[in-house]
């Protein structure tokens, strides 16, 4: 398994950092879809930063109970155009990080159940206690947590070109 990002866990429940792909090195934000439309539904829909200022949906992340019954994890699904097949990734405590609201972004080979006891290939992901509450002012105070965070080593690639123009992150039907 290989990390291949990191978010920060924001006070409405959202989560913002980067994502570190071939095709897609830029900042990530997971955003709560509020009440489910059904019980296989989303809990997030993540978005990426385009080339020219606009956000695009990059995939989705699902609250999952873990087989042995002993918490739920973060379940997320990467799949835009430029990917040849989906990534599958889960939320994890960050190594060597004290701050409990840091996460890696863990890529998971799908079905190699490698280092899985009983068959969970979620065993050791991180537990929540509840569903994260939905808000729709998940963008707000954006500018200052990507500042702290940081912007990404190289621009950011992806669908931004042909995503709608408008501000970065304007929200989640501004695309």
């Amino acid at each position: 398994m290989s990390t291949i990002g990191a978010l920060t866990k924001r006070s409405d429940g959202s989560f913002l950092g980067t994502l570190n792909l071939k095709s897609y090195t830029g900042r990530t934000l997971f955003q709560p879809v509020g009440p489910k439309p059904s019980a296989t539904a989303p809990d997030y829909r993540v978005f990426g930063a385009g080339d020219h200022g606009g956000r695009f949906e990059m995939g989705a992340a699902w609250i999952k109970t873990r087989a042995d019954g002993q918490g739920t994890y973060v379940s997320v699904k990467i799949d835009y155009p430029e990917l040849a097949a989906p990534i599958y990734a889960t939320l994890g405590v960050m190594a060597g990080q004290d701050d409990p609201d840091v996460y890696a972004i863990i890529w998971n080979r799908p079905g190699d159940g490698r280092g899985a006891p009983g068959g969970d290939s979620f065993a050791g992901a991180v537990r929540t206690a509840e569903p994260l509450a939905a808000t729709e002012e998940a963008f707000a105070g954006l500018e200052d947590e990507v500042a702290r965070i940081g912007a990404p080593e190289r621009p950011a690639r992806g669908r931004g070109r042909i995503a709608a123009a408008g501000p970065e992150f304007a929200g989640p039907d501004a695309a």
